[in-house]
């Protein structure tokens, strides 16, 4: 599962969404969303670099996806307070922060 239901887990795993090598499975996606909807989850994805290993376009359609469901984003210190919601937690390579720059007007 890449989810955390607001439990004591403390070790969390995430899905990956870059889409070089091919679309993301929309379908799984919309299920693992409608999932964390209807629970009160917290789904985890990862991607490496906007721009170069995800477009701004797949970048664009998780994150619609995630809001037509009313999921929140959320960073993982948001979990430190433990309040059950159905969220979002979205993770880029902390390898190439520059990347992320160029996703910021999506993040906002």
């Amino acid at each position: 599962m890449f989810g955390y239901a607001w439990d004591d887990r403390r070790l969390l795993c995430s899905a990956g969404i870059d889409d070089y090598l091919g679309e993301p499975s929309w379908s799984e996606l919309g299920e693992r969303f409608d999932e964390a909807a209807a629970h009160d989850w917290v789904t985890f994805m990862h991607a490496h670099e906007p721009s170069a290993t995800i477009t701004l376009d797949t970048l664009d359609r998780v994150l619609d996806m995630a809001a037509e469901r009313s999921l929140e984003s959320i960073t993982f210190r948001d979990l430190e307070d433990g309040r059950p919601r159905g969220a979002i937690a979205l993770a880029f390579d902390d390898n190439k922060p520059l990347f992320w720059l160029l996703a910021r007007d999506l993040l906002t």
